[in-house]
């Protein structure tokens, strides 16, 4: 069993073994995704903790005694019993069983540690039972913190918003980001290293690392197949990489995109991105701040920034990775 959870240390456990006891006494494997922790101050770890059931909870407890504050880590998608019909259509839909429904009492449950935010469940739910997170308040609180805060831009925009690329960076600079670039810089470099590798590397199985609801699910439930997933960074992480070696290591990123699987990977970033906006919530923060947004004038000096993007734009459709 694998459970996903943030260890929250206080200052007198953070110089202490408590992670290797874990793994001693209690045979947990443990796979750090984000730490935030310094000897002799309080501190956060995001952690996969994996063992049988019984030792899971038994370390956990060992943690609790020792003053270690236990947290699963928040659904990006949330269930509102309340409104759900127990259909089971999200059941079919849910390829990584984090919903059930059975015998004995026919009910939906729903187990936010399999979730691997595919969305799948949140189209075929007929009550809006299920929803997505939203995360704009995040993105917000970055700007009101006065960082110069960038937007890593999904090529997929094209497809949802009727603007010009002027336009639509126009927008953005009116929420307060700082400027746009495109995540399609990060997938033209992730091309480049992928057809190195491939040409450096005998044939054999390969599973690209871009889709973080891939990648979640083949960790969590194929793990046997993880050897093939390609040591190459998502497009969005390379991106990000980007732009903190050119703008400096203190801008703070907001990537905005089609996809609810950004949400799970900003977790195991560790600190390239900061927080994954989906389309509907941009339009939800237009609707908000702009209302109108035909009175928002572009301008030919607004461009993406460092450059813009070329092939990696291709991404998108069928094929275009491969492009």
């Amino acid at each position: 069993m694998i459970k996903k959870v943030v260890l929250s240390f206080p200052v007198d456990a953070t110089d202490r073994s408590l992670t290797y006891d874990l793994v001693k006494l209690y045979d947990i494997r443990i796979n750090i995704l984000k730490a935030e922790i310094q000897a002799g101050k309080s501190g956060n770890l995001l952690v996969e903790l994996e063992a049988d059931t019984d030792k899971l909870d038994q370390g956990i407890a060992y943690l609790i005694e020792n003053g270690v504050t236990v947290s699963p880590v928040s659904s990006k998608v949330s269930y509102d019993a309340s409104l759900c019909i127990d259909c089971g259509n999200c059941v079919s839909a849910c390829f990584s069983h984090a919903l059930t429904i059975g015998a004995p009492d026919w009910k939906l449950h729903f187990n936010p540690e399999k979730c691997i935010a595919c969305g799948n469940c949140v189209k075929a739910c007929p009550s809006n039972a299920k929803r997505v997170r939203t995360d704009i308040d995040k993105a917000k609180n970055l700007i009101l913190a006065q960082k110069d805060v960038y937007v890593s831009l999904a090529p997929s925009w094209r497809a949802s918003f009727e603007n010009s690329a002027e336009k639509m960076i126009a927008l953005l600079k009116k929420l307060g980001f700082k400027d746009v670039s495109e995540t399609a810089l990060g997938a033209q470099e992730v091309s480049i290293k992928t057809s190195q590798m491939l040409n450096q590397t005998e044939k054999g199985l390969f599973i690209s690392s871009a889709c973080p609801v891939v990648v979640d699910y083949i960790r969590l439930y194929m793990p046997e197949f993880t050897k093939y997933i390609t040591p190459i960074g998502s497009p969005l992480m390379t991106h990000a990489k980007m732009l903190k070696e050119t703008y400096g290591n203190d801008i703070a990123i907001v990537f905005i995109g089609p996809c609810i699987g950004k949400k799970n990977e900003v977790n195991y970033s560790h600190g390239l991105f900061d927080v994954a906006l989906t389309f509907e919530e941009l339009r939800m923060w237009f609707n908000d701040e702009i209302i109108d947004i035909s009175t928002v004038a572009k301008s030919n000096e607004y461009q993406f920034v460092p450059e813009s993007a070329y092939e990696g734009t291709l991404y998108p459709i069928d094929g275009g990775m491969n492009q």
